[in-house]
C-alpha cells in the first residue's frame, strides 16, 4: 500500500441505489461498486481530498421509521413481504435513520424465491456478486454447478464445504449471522442479516484513513499494444475473487510466456502497490468516466504507435476503455492526460513489475539463453541446476560445463561441484540442458 495520506485525490462517494421502504421511502441498500452499474443512482456527497465523511458517536435518539413503527439505530426486522429482513441505521452523511432491506424475490404468498430467471448471479447469496454459481430456472430455483449445492434456509447455491448454511458466503469467505464485512468492488460495509440475507450499508472510499476497496467488481484487462516493441503484454485482473494472470507474447513467432503469481501482496500492504491501490485508482472520477464511455475507445495523449511506441490500454468488461500514449506536447485535438490516469498506470506497471519477480515467473529467454526457474542460463556453456529434498525444491542455479562437456551425460561424473543442503541421501539433482533434456540424478555420491 502506497502512502495514502500524500495522495490529495478526490474521490465521489458511492451512490444509493433506489428501492422501495415503506414508511419512510427510503430504499433498501443495493449500492453497486466501482463504474457504477443497472440502477446505480447518483446520490451522495463527495469524499474530496482524501476525506470522507464521518458518522461520529450514534446519537440515541436517532431512529427509523416502518409502517408506522420506529426502530432504533441497529434493531433489524421482517420485512413487509414477510422474507426479506430490514435494519436500522444512521446515514453516515447526515446523521438521520435510514431502512436497508435485503433484496431477495419473493412469492406472493410470502415464501422466498430463492433467484430470479434470467439473472443467474441471483443464485449467490448477494446477486449484486457478479460471479455465477448456478443456473435460475423458469420457476426461480436454483441448479447448482458442480461443487456447490442449494441452502437448505434460502435455496441459492453455496459450496459443498459450507455444510450448515446458516451463515452468509460472499466473495469466498464466510460470515457468521450479525457480523459485518466489506463488500466487493467498494468500500461499502454488507451485514449479514440472516443465513444468505446480505444488506448494504453505503461507505465512501477514504485514502487519507487507508479505507481501501480490496476486490474488483468485475474483471480489468491492461497490458500494451502496437509500436515497435518486440512482444505485447496483457495482464487480467480477474474479479470479484482476484485472479492475476499475465501473458507476454512475441510478435515474431506467436510464442507466449505465461506467469500466475503464486504470492500477491494483500491489501494494505505498506511499501508495494496492492489491489487496494489499482482499485482507489480506477474509482477515480476521470478514471470511472473513461471506462464507462462506450463503444470507442477513449485516449489520453498522442498516438505514438506509428514512431515505435506502444500504447498502454487499460479495458473494463462491462464497460469502455481508455488508452494512453505519449504527452501531447501542444499537438491540436491531443486530450492531455489527467494526473490520475497517469497514476493508474504508473500503478499498473508496478504491480506488473512485483508480480513477474515471483519464483513462479520465469523471464523471457534472450538470444543465446535458455530459462532456469527464474534464471537465464547461457546455452552450450553453462546448464540448469536444480536441487530437491524429499521432492521439495530447495534452489536452482545456472553451473558452468566441466570441461569438454556440453550435455547433462558428462555433469553427472562431475558431481561434485553442485552445492546441496546437508544430510543429502534423500536428496535429487536435476541437470537441464538448453534444449530441453533432464537428468535426475542422486546427491549421495560419497
Amino acid at each position: 500500500m502506497r502512502d495514502l495520506g500524500a495522495w490529495g485525490i478526490g474521490l465521489a462517494a458511492l451512490a444509493l441505489v433506489a428501492c422501495n421502504s415503506p414508511g419512510q421511502g427510503h430504499p433498501p441498500d443495493s449500492a453497486v461498486g466501482m463504474g457504477g452499474g443497472a440502477g446505480a443512482g447518483t446520490g451522495g456527497a463527495g469524499a474530496t481530498g482524501g476525506a470522507a465523511a464521518d458518522a461520529g458517536a450514534v446519537d440515541a435518539s436517532v431512529s427509523c421509521s416502518y409502517l408506522g413503527e420506529d426502530h432504533p439505530v441497529g434493531d433489524t426486522w421482517p420485512s413487509a413481504d414477510k422474507c426479506n429482513t430490514c435494519r436500522c441505521e444512521v446515514d453516515p452523511y447526515d446523521g438521520t435513520g435510514d431502512v436497508f432491506c435485503s433484496q431477495m424475490n419473493c412469492w406472493a404468498d410470502g415464501g422466498q424465491l430463492p433467484c430470479t430467471f434470467g439473472v443467474d448471479q441471483s443464485c449467490n447469496e448477494d446477486p449484486l456478486q457478479q460471479q455465477v454459481l448456478g443456473v435460475c430456472g423458469l420457476n426461480g430455483t436454483c441448479t447448482c454447478t458442480e461443487g456447490y449445492y442449494p441452502s437448505s434456509f434460502t435455496g441459492r447455491c453455496l459450496p459443498l464445504s459450507d455444510s450448515s448454511g446458516n451463515q452468509c458466503d460472499y466473495a469466498g469467505g464466510r460470515y457468521p449471522v450479525g457480523t459485518d464485512f466489506q463488500c466487493a468492488g467498494s468500500c461499502d460495509v454488507c451485514h449479514c442479516d440472516a443465513p444468505g440475507k446480505i444488506s448494504r450499508k453505503k461507505t465512501a472510499c477514504d485514502p487519507a484513513a487507508a479505507v481501501l476497496p480490496c476486490q474488483p467488481d468485475t474483471t480489468y484487462v491492461y497490458g500494451t499494444m502496437g509500436g515497435a516493441a518486440p512482444t505485447s503484454e496483457v495482464t487480467v485482473l480477474n474479479g470479484p475473487n482476484l485472479l492475476y494472470s499475465h501473458e507476454s507474447t512475441r510478435y515474431a513467432d506467436g510464442a507466449t510466456n505465461g506467469c500466475i503469481p503464486r504470492f500477491f501482496p494483500a491489501c494494505g500492504t505498506a511499501g508495494v502497490v496492492d489491489l487496494g491501490d489499482v482499485l482507489l485508482d480506477l474509482l477515480d472520477p476521470s478514471v470511472a468516466a473513461a471506462l464507462g464511455t462506450r463503444p470507442a475507445p477513449v485516449l489520453f495523449g498522442l498516438d505514438t504507435r506509428s514512431a515505435g511506441t506502444p500504447l498502454t490500454f487499460v479495458h473494463r468488461a462491462d464497460g469502455g476503455e481508455l488508452r494512453v500514449g505519449g504527452p501531447c506536447a501542444g499537438a491540436a485535438g491531443c486530450a492531455e492526460i489527467p494526473a490520475s490516469v497517469a497514476h493508474l498506470v504508473a500503478d499498473l506497471a508496478t504491480l506488473d513489475q512485483q508480480a513477474l519477480a515471483d519464483l513462479n515467473c520465469s523471464p523471457w529467454p534472450l538470444p543465446g539463453t535458455f530459462v532456469c526457474d527464474n534464471l537465464l542460463c547461457t546455452s552450450g556453456a553453462e546448464y540448469c541446476a536444480t536441487a530437491s529434498v524429499n521432492g521439495a525444491k530447495t534452489f536452482a542455479a545456472c553451473r558452468p560445463y566441466p570441461n569438454g562437456c556440453t550435455t547433462c551425460a558428462c555433469v553427472q561424473a562431475d558431481f561434485a561441484p553442485v552445492t546441496v543442503p546437508p544430510g543429502c541421501s534423500t536428496n535429487s539433482f536435476r541437470c537441464s540442458e538448453a534444449d530441453g533434456p533432464v537428468t535426475t540424478l542422486s546427491c549421495n555420491n560419497g
